[in-house]
């Protein structure tokens, strides 16, 4: 395997893009994780944690149904803060793309 810039996006096979970030009494910890597996399907995600495969961090509303049934389990959440949610930034144009307009208006119903 080649090596890689440090500043390069693509990190080495089978390191994690960012290093996990654990907050506690004693400050600041950033582990630069080994053997991780990158997705980008939440689906699958929680598919490889209910079969035992590693540890997942996704959303609560996604994992409470497997939570109550103790099929999935809470770890390290001591260290790790909840993540507040997402923000939506954009310029009140009068010119704004309908569908730009229609994903404002669907998610402003979802956050009521």
């Amino acid at each position: 395997m080649e090596d890689r810039p440090e500043n390069s996006r693509n990190p080495p096979q089978g390191r994690a893009l960012y290093p996990w970030r654990f907050e506690g009494a004693d400050g600041v910890l950033d582990v630069d994780v080994e053997n991780v597996v990158t997705v980008n399907d939440t689906e699958l995600l929680l598919s490889a944690a209910r079969e035992g495969l590693g540890l997942a961090y996704l959303i609560e509303d996604l994992v409470e149904p497997y939570l109550k049934t103790n099929e999935l389990k809470r770890v390290l959440e001591p260290a790790c803060k909840l993540f507040p949610g997402f923000y939506l930034y954009y310029s009140e144009r009068s010119h704004m793309a309908a569908s730009v307009r229609a994903f404002i208006d669907f998610m402003k119903a979802r956050s009521s």
